[in-house]
């Protein structure tokens, strides 16, 4: 059986969804790596932490985890969706499952779960992320020409930012966007610095209803190679995001 401490709490996987791994061949990378690395995991379910436990193996459509040598906290876990999460190779790694149920894999007894259709990964700075305040007008201009022709920027409202990526608004009967999309030579636009010229991949696209109660895209995007000028005025901005936050709390509380 394996044993760890209790992992850090739960992260959104809305709030991260641009960190959000789809791709099945990249899925079955990070499964296998935890799996021969026996990384320890945190069980949660309903958001609270229950147990740890391990990747013991692996099947096409399936995974199989350890079981707790408490047999009563193995039953009040059946039948139930759970989230695992732990570190693989120093970055924070959460997935969940649809259910857990007891079978048996090569004569042991174990959990088994059907294989996850994403996978969070999120390194230390990406933590750093903040809602962008409406009053601020932070807006990445998208270029959306293909490569070798002159820019076509189109501006989003940027929801939020981190040095890893951004979060933007994509309006109705507006641009395309796909995961695994890059624009190249975009430019993102915050307060007090120059505009900053940042390469994007789409990584995921949710649909969500604005508070005109419109339907709307949301594309998670991350950066890709941003140079270290661009990462320094990033985070000064979100400092600055944080620290007139903090203001704002104590005026309120």
């Amino acid at each position: 059986m394996s044993s760890t401490q209790e992992p850090l709490r739960l992260v959104d996987f809305d709030r991260y969804a641009d960190h959000i791994v789809t791709h099945p061949k990249e899925i079955d990378f990070i499964l296998r790596n935890l799996w021969q690395q026996r990384t320890n995991l945190g069980l949660f379910v309903a958001q609270r932490y229950v147990m740890p436990t391990q990747i013991v193996g692996l099947a096409d459509h399936a995974l199989f985890f350890d079981l707790s040598q408490n047999e009563a906290l193995n039953q009040s876990v059946v039948e139930k969706p759970a989230v695992c999460q732990g570190k693989l190779d120093g970055i924070l790694t959460q997935f969940a499952v649809e259910s857990l149920r007891l079978a048996h894999y090569q004569g042991t007894r174990a959990f088994q779960a059907p294989r996850p259709t994403g996978i969070l990964r999120l390194q230390r700075r990406e933590y750093f992320r903040v809602h962008v305040p409406l009053s601020h007008n932070v807006v990445c201009k998208v270029n959306t020409a293909p490569p070798g022709a002159p820019p076509h920027l189109v501006p989003f409202r940027v929801l939020d930012v981190s040095n890893g990526g951004v979060a933007i608004l994509i309006p109705p009967a507006s641009l395309k966007v796909v995961p695994g999309h890059i624009f190249h030579d975009s430019i993102l636009v915050i307060p007090t610095v120059e505009p900053l010229v940042v390469s994007l991949e789409v990584r995921n696209v949710y649909h969500v209803t604005n508070r005109l109660g419109q339907y709307v895209e949301r594309a998670g995007c991350r950066f890709i190679n941003l140079p270290p000028a661009v990462e320094k005025a990033l985070q000064r901005y979100i400092f600055t995001v944080q620290r007139e936050m903090r203001l704002h709390d104590n005026r309120v509380s």
